[in-house]
This record gives structure tokens, sequence and C-alpha cells, in this order.
């Protein structure tokens, strides 16, 4: 007989909390395999504060500081780490501050002295966190309605923690008008997609282009393109856009996304 080891206990406990949390989600995940997407609660966590600490330091910051947080970390086409400016024709024109857990290491290897900005990169630690394990309780749900497309397995393997990618998004908005397009239609790259956060409502999503309105202590959870591949195509992956509404034609408008990438 196999003796128990002192890590053994705080696995299973950790995994009874998650089986425990699945339960209470499992409406939650029927809404989503229904719909596509579905709004779940989502204990509070500081998200306006950390974005706010994103933009000071946009502001604060010379260019060349700037582009020393930009990091390419993988060779596929996953999205790179740090702090990335698109402003050239082939993107919609946005900064975003992708987080992972190794990011704070890479940037000191890289040389990058980002000890000043030590608030932003810990909020984001403990948010990343936050994410990885809803996600996980939402899948355990969401396993069990649908054990076929192993989701649990995915979600539960060390690829999901490695890959998945926390962005706070920055929109510089000031010159543009009501009704233009911020980010254009598109589908989400990986499985599941948590719309955690918005300055100013702007996310509109499927045909008929519905807003939506981010509630207190609430996400948006839908599909993305992985989860399309995986159940051929039964699981669709939100088609989506962000317009200014014109409540942000004067200040950046800022929002708070988490991916949630698997293994191909």
């Amino acid at each position: 007989m196999q003796k128990k080891t002192f890590m053994q206990k705080p696995v299973e406990v950790r995994m009874s909390v998650q089986k425990q949390k699945g339960m209470a989600l499992a409406p939650y995940a029927r809404t989503l395999l229904e719909d596509g997407r579905v709004v779940i609660p989502f204990q509070s966590f500081p998200w306006e504060r950390t974005a706010n600490l994103f933009e000071k330091l946009l502001k604060e910051e010379s260019a060349d500081y700037i582009q020393s947080w930009e990091l390419s970390l993988w060779d596929d086409d996953e999205a790179d780490d740090g702090i990335l400016v698109r402003s050239d024709d082939a993107h919609d024109k946005k900064t975003f501050f992708h987080f992972r857990p190794w990011l704070p290491t890479q940037l000191r290897k890289h040389g990058v002295n980002a000890m000043r900005h030590r608030e932003l990169i810990e909020n984001a630690a403990l948010q990343h966190h936050a994410c990885i394990e809803h996600m996980r309780a939402l899948v355990c749900a969401l396993d069990r309605e649908v054990p076929e497309y192993r989701l649990r397995e995915r979600f539960y393997n060390v690829a999901f923690r490695k890959r998945s990618v926390l962005r706070y998004l920055w929109y510089e908005s000031i010159g543009t008008k009501p009704g233009d397009i911020l980010a254009r239609e598109h589908r989400d790259k990986g499985c599941i997609t948590f719309h955690i956060w918005e300055r100013f409502p702007g996310l509109e999503y499927t045909e008929q282009r519905i807003p939506y309105l981010a509630g207190e202590k609430t996400i948006l959870a839908f599909w993305g393109k992985k989860a399309e591949e995986l159940s051929g195509g039964h699981l669709k992956a939100l088609y989506h856009r962000v317009v200014n509404n014109g409540e942000s034609s004067t200040a950046a408008r800022m929002a708070c996304v988490f991916f949630g990438h698997i293994a191909p």
C-alpha cells in the first residue's frame, strides 16, 4: 500500500474546493453551453486600481522604457508578454499589458527596472491566479455536462497556466467620435474568455451587436476559437467588437480580459 506524502492532503483539499465551486457554477455552465456566453459571479478584486496603475505607467514613463517591457517569449502564435503598443494599420490601435506568472523574472533577465511598478505587477499576479482558479471551477461544471470534450483534463494541464494570459487594454479614445470602432469584429483565439472589467461600456457581441454592460461582481464568459475546434464546431466562438459609445470621447477606454489558452 502506497504511503501518503505530506503534499497529497493539500492537493486533495484544493481539488475538493474546486469541485464545490464547480457545483455552484453548474447553472452558468449550462447557459454557456446553450448560448455561447454567460454572465457569472466573480469575487471582487481591485481591477480598476490595477488598470489605473497601468495607465499611470503609460503616461509617466518614456517611450523607450515602455518598449523595454515588450518580451517575445514564445515561438508559436500566442501573444507576447509585457507591454505591447499596436499602432500600425494591420492592427486596432491600442496598448496592452500582458501578464503571466514568469513576467517579473523575464523582465529582470532583460535588464528592465520594473521595481517602481511593483504594485502593478503584484496586483496582476494575484488577479491572474484568481482567474485561473475561477475558470477551472467553471470547467469542473462544464466537464460534467460535456465529458466528451475532456475540458477538465485540458484546464488542469500545466499548459493552461503556462499559456493563459491576463490582459489590460488601453484604447486612446481622444480624437475618436461616438460610434467609432476601437476593436474590429473578431473571435478570440483561446478556449474561454473572461471579460472582467471596463472603464466605459463599449463591448458588443453577436451579429446583432448586443451591448454588454458590466455588472458589479460579475464577468462575461464566452467561447473562443479553440473551443470551436475541439468540439467540431458545436461550441461557437463569440464574435464581438469594441466601439466608442460616446462616454469615452475625451478619456482612454480601459478593459481587463483573461484568455484561457489550452495546448493545441
